[in-house]
């Protein structure tokens, strides 16, 4: 009987300081401490780092027994007819592999949660009327439903993982969103129309909302328009005064539908109108983004942006659009659905309009984009059709092409570069 990857880690790291730990794997001591005491478990990454340092000849056991431990932990694990399959061919994939076969340390949604860790977790929120509650982050955005979380239990998060809702990122200085975001890895969940954290990350996106920086800079100046304000009352009444062109610009960041890069010529799906008789589509996104936090961080101390702490962006158009997206990221669906999409894309889903509403969400069809219209067909290789199709659009934008794409020659190269980084293992050190 193997060893669990507890007992092994301290194993290896016996008299080991937290500490030096913390330098070796390149996370926090927290992290470290979660991971000894097996709050956490180790990506590939994590152990690779931890075995080519304090024991080489053990690396294949350390993988088996990580990989071991994120079978148990999920609901496959429950399945007594499955197990020994699944055991027998983790065994064959890792053992007798040795610091000099590791794998590249690539990050994509192939390796999510486990390649993402510290995570936090960002959520919409209520939007409040009330005098005695109201704050500048009930303005522009709309209420997220609790719904749109409905299949977090099956992402395989560490029971580290905090969540926030988004009014922090509206609320809370500048200084303190880098000291408590700028070094972990960002879950939002739900659109730039009701959560604010997602507005601020989709320009950074490769899979965004096609929407103008105009009807975002709009809402931003709304918001700060009511922040000198001086007593609740006045905030009160400044929303219910300016209620209607807040939510005249919240429709705006759906009218142009959703950027995606691997769709030529026109490069933009999930138009906000487009229906089917008895069957009404929703549209949603996942994808990787910058961490704005991070990226503060690293101007600050005079750095390029490594991309070491990532975003990642769950999001619909509407509410169903915005839980299938979450639900994609579960354990159970994870090695199908990113098998040729390891960076995101766009998802359709598909609502039979006669089922109960009960049921309707959960019973709905989600399938990506590409896979869906029978046009098109989903790429072999995504990393190096987002790469060549970026390039081209960076292109064309420089030349004056492509203006109904609401994005900057800089933002594609950007996403370019964010791809690059997600592909290779950060560097060691800041």
């Amino acid at each position: 009987m193997p060893q669990d990857i507890k007992s092994l880690l301290n194993a290896i790291v016996d008299g080991v300081k937290r500490n030096d730990i913390s330098k070796v794997i390149e996370k926090s001591k927290s992290y470290v401490t979660q991971l000894l005491q097996g709050d956490q478990i180790p990506s590939d990454q994590t152990v690779a780092l931890l075995a080519e340092a304090y024991a080489p000849e053990r690396m294949g056991e350390l993988l088996f027994a990580a990989a071991l431990a994120r079978l148990e932990r999920s609901r496959f694990g429950e399945r007594e007819d499955l197990k020994a399959a699944a055991r027998a061919a983790l065994e064959a994939k890792y053992v007798g592999c040795d610091a000099r076969r590791t794998g590249d340390g690539a990050r994509s949604f192939l390796n999510f949660p486990e390649a993402f860790e510290p995570m936090v977790l960002v959520t919409g929120d209520k939007r409040e009327d009330r005098e005695s509650w109201i704050t500048i982050a009930d303005l522009g955005a709309r209420t997220a439903t609790p719904a749109d979380t409905r299949w977090m239990a099956s992402l395989g998060l560490s029971t580290g993982t905090v969540k926030h809702i988004d009014k922090n990122f509206l609320l809370l200085p500048e200084d303190e969103l880098i000291k408590r975001f700028g070094e972990t890895n960002l879950l939002v969940v739900g659109s730039p129309a009701a959560n604010h954290l997602a507005r601020k990350i989709n320009s950074s996106a490769i899979f965004r909302f096609n929407y103008s920086k105009e009807a975002e800079e709009a809402i931003e100046e709304l918001i700060d328009k009511a922040r000198d304000l001086p007593t609740s009352t006045q905030l009160a009444a400044y929303k219910e005064q300016h209620q209607i062109d807040f939510e005249k610009r919240i429709r705006s960041l759906f009218a142009g539908g959703i950027l995606d890069p691997t769709y030529p010529d026109e490069y933009v799906a999930a138009k906000y109108t487009q229906r089917a008789q008895q069957v009404q589509y929703d549209w949603g996104v996942v994808t990787f983004c910058a961490n704005p936090y991070y990226e503060a961080l690293c101007k600050r101390e005079g750095r390029p942006n490594d991309h070491r702490y990532v975003s990642i962006m769950a999001a619909g158009i509407h509410h169903p659009g915005t839980a299938h997206a979450l639900r994609q990221l579960g354990v159970e669906n994870r090695e199908r659905t990113f098998e040729k999409h390891p960076f995101g894309g766009v998802l359709r889903v598909d609502l039979d309009m006669g089922a109960h509403f009960s049921t309707r969400v959960e019973k709905a069809v989600c399938r990506w984009e590409d896979e869906a219209d029978r046009f098109r067909s989903a790429p072999d290789d995504q990393k190096a059709m987002l790469d060549e199709h970026l390039s081209a659009i960076a292109k064309d934008l420089k030349n004056r092409r492509l203006r109904h794409l609401e994005l900057e020659a800089k933002q594609a190269e950007a996403c370019r570069t964010l791809i690059a980084r997600l592909s290779s293992p950060p560097k060691a050190g800041k």
